[in-house]
């Protein structure tokens, strides 16, 4: 249904939009993150750092809703446990996704056979997309669910601002100054559409949450 703009203010009307919230919070596990990570990403389309500056999201069906956003963030609200549990699979698949990507970049300097030299890179190119996808979840979260980060009486909030700014040190190391970041330059060129972006967009979420602090 959400990948059809025309139906997405049916569906906004609909009671069920409640449950379906609901549901995705609750399925964000270890074996449906990534088909639910796409479902958020389509209903959150339009409100992203960056979002619709490339010719794919400019193309892509205008699916964002505020409505669903909002109904979102009131599910969050009134689920402080499952929300915290949600930032720390968040989180989780983050730093998977971007150590693996690390690991497939250090493996293309050793690969010599040609078929997989293409297994890697095409390895390499899936781990990036799934960290800024991951990033773009974990940006709408600092925006519209600060206070799982900033207020001290919320559900696990001390513990998403610790592995949040941590996060943040570790995807800023492996792509612009640390000094694993020299594999990642070296290769970048497949990933020219995003670079620039991932590097403005890191410092742009570590921005945001350093003023939402003060």
């Amino acid at each position: 249904v959400l990948q059809v703009a025309d139906y997405i203010p049916i569906f906004e009307q609909l009671e069920v939009r409640h449950q379906f919230c609901e549901a995705l919070l609750r399925s964000f596990d270890a074996h449906c993150w990534l088909p639910v990570t796409s479902i958020l990403l389509r209903q959150w389309r339009g409100s992203g750092f960056g979002d619709g500056l490339s010719a794919e999201s400019q193309a892509a069906p205008k699916t964002g809703s505020e409505e669903l956003q909002v109904v979102f963030v009131q599910c969050c609200e009134k689920a402080p446990q499952q929300t915290a549990d949600f930032l720390n699979r968040v989180f989780d698949n983050l730093n998977w996704t971007m150590t693996e990507f690390g690991l497939s970049l250090s493996e293309v300097d050793s690969q010599q056979d040609e078929t997989g030299l293409a297994q890697i890179h095409r390895k390499c190119t899936i781990m990036f997309e799934l960290s800024v996808n991951l990033l773009r979840v974990l940006e709408f979260c600092c925006l519209r669910l600060s206070k799982s980060f900033l207020d001290a009486a919320a559900e696990g909030s001390q513990v998403s601002l610790t592995r949040l700014v941590e996060l943040m040190v570790h995807v800023l190391n492996k792509t612009t100054t640390g000094s694993e970041s020299r594999t990642f330059d070296r290769y970048a060129s497949p990933f020219e559409r995003v670079y620039c972006l991932l590097q403005a967009y890191c410092r742009s979420l570590h921005s945001r949450v350093w003023c939402a602090g003060l």
